[in-house]
């Protein structure tokens, strides 16, 4: 984030801010961050993010093999509802 912060011309705070938070910061900023990112062929990692954080921005759903069928619209409004609050879906199927 350092580097990125200092192509950028701007603080590390504001990178921090920016990266996860797309919508946080000013539009110049943002846009600018964005561009120095694609330069450089970086990508946000939120698993790391989390990591850093002691937090996780994933949920897992387990469902077994033979109820899969039953299960599949409940999944997908599961996966639309997380996706909308910010987090991912893991879904596993089980024998």
């Amino acid at each position: 984030m350092q580097e990125i912060a200092g192509q950028s011309g701007v603080s590390l705070a504001t990178v921090s801010r920016t990266i996860p938070f797309p919508s946080s910061g000013e539009t110049l900023d943002r846009e600018h961050i964005r561009q120095v990112m694609s330069e450089y062929h970086l990508v946000y990692n939120v698993t790391a993010s989390d990591f850093s954080r002691r937090r996780s921005s994933v949920i897992g759903v387990i469902i077994l093999h033979d109820q899969g069928a039953i299960f599949s619209n409940s999944t997908q409004i599961i996966q639309e509802k997380a996706q909308e609050k910010g987090f991912s879906l893991i879904i596993e199927t089980r024998l």
